[in-house]
């Protein structure tokens, strides 16, 4: 894990180091990237997660991590290590073009936090235990193959006093499917079941855009 560390730091010395274009950027993800979607993801997510200096956060299924870049933008000194099964995104070269750009988009002259990418598997986190502020789980949790496991694995990786947040697409009826991934949708029910079975207590619902209403984050403590 040291090596992809040092490669990071290195590459966010200056912004002259590298190119600053990311065009691999796929989707929803390039919008993220300009000026308009960064400051979108920063006026709805800051009053979520609400990430303080220092703080240590990981997110589980980070993709191409470019959120996660933008939401470093909220506070000094984070360390955020972007966990995901496949890593092609998360290379230390193409993670810092994409916080080269988002910074220099964002008009900050440097970068403060440190970002860690890690290989996960399927039924562990591989993430270190006791270690995390803050873990969060965007549009994932779904995906995943064994969702208990994980939901424990996430526990143990959180402090005591730590705090999970899981964004999903809520379906209002039961039963119902992703339209991409053809995967089940939770709906408030069984996500709030299925985390308070594995360790957690529900704490709040936030739905992000009322536009679109089935966009939540929903946000749990570690149980005693």
């Amino acid at each position: 894990m040291k090596k992809p560390l040092l490669l990071l730091i290195s590459c966010l010395i200056s912004y002259a180091s590298c190119a600053q274009r990311i065009d691999w950027a796929i989707g929803i993800n390039k919008w993220y990237t300009r000026s308009a979607g960064i400051n979108w993801l920063l006026a709805h997510y800051r009053p979520i997660y609400n990430f303080q200096p220092g703080e240590k956060v990981a997110s589980i299924g980070a993709g191409q991590g470019i959120r996660e870049v933008v939401f470093s933008l909220m506070a000094d000194s984070l360390t955020m290590y972007l966990q995901d099964l496949d890593p092609y995104w998360l290379e230390p070269d193409r993670l810092a073009v994409a916080v080269q750009a988002i910074y220099k988009k964002a008009e900050r002259i440097a970068c403060t936090s440190t970002f860690v990418p890690v290989r996960g598997k399927e039924k562990e986190t591989q993430l270190p235990n006791q270690y995390f502020d803050k873990i969060i789980v965007e549009n994932s949790l779904h995906e995943f193959t064994y969702q208990a496991d994980m939901i424990q694995h996430i526990r143990e990786n959180l402090k005591p006093s730590g705090q999970l947040f899981i964004w999903e697409a809520i379906a209002t009826n039961p039963n119902r499917k992703h339209t991409d991934c053809g995967k089940p949708m939770f709906t408030d029910e069984t996500l709030i079941k299925l985390l308070s079975e594995n360790g957690f207590h529900f704490v709040s619902k936030t739905v992000v855009n009322p536009d679109r209403g089935k966009d939540a984050v929903f946000q749990f403590s570690v149980s005693e």
